[in-house]
């Protein structure tokens, strides 16, 4: 699964593009909620893990930047709980299925969040994500 924000200029002014973007990675976090529960306890799953890891990722950090939203919002903080059960799976890329319902709901968490968020806000947290690798 690949999901893009793409963060040009004609990109950014353009509110089509910005709708196909928002909607892509809607559809991205809705798939990944639906594939939590279709793993097996210890099955491979890096790929779903950094998936989940860069999307919550990006939601909070847009999340905490979001003025209507903000770092202290109950959303923001399931969203660091879903993250942390991501990087504890992360080293051995394999599920667990007890952390399935802390990161189902931050995805979740993460799609509401998502139709809030102004489109600045998710571009600047793409950005500093980029910075970071």
């Amino acid at each position: 699964m690949r999901f893009y924000i793409e963060t040009d200029n004609k990109i950014a002014n353009n509110p089509v593009a910005r709708s196909i973007a928002r909607n892509n990675l809607t559809k991205a976090m809705t798939h990944m909620a639906l594939r939590i529960y279709s793993l097996g306890h210890r099955e491979e799953c890096a790929d779903l893990l950094h998936e989940a890891g860069f999307v919550l990722a990006l939601i909070g950090m847009a999340a905490e930047r979001e003025p209507a939203v903000g770092p202290d919002h109950p959303g923001v903080r399931v969203i660091r709980g879903a993250l942390s059960a991501v990087e504890q799976m992360s080293p051995s890329g394999k599920w667990d299925r007890t952390q399935a319902r802390a990161i189902e709901h931050g995805v979740n968490t993460a799609i509401d969040l998502n139709r809030v968020i102004k489109q600045q806000y998710l571009i600047a947290a793409w950005n500093q994500i980029q910075e970071m690798n």
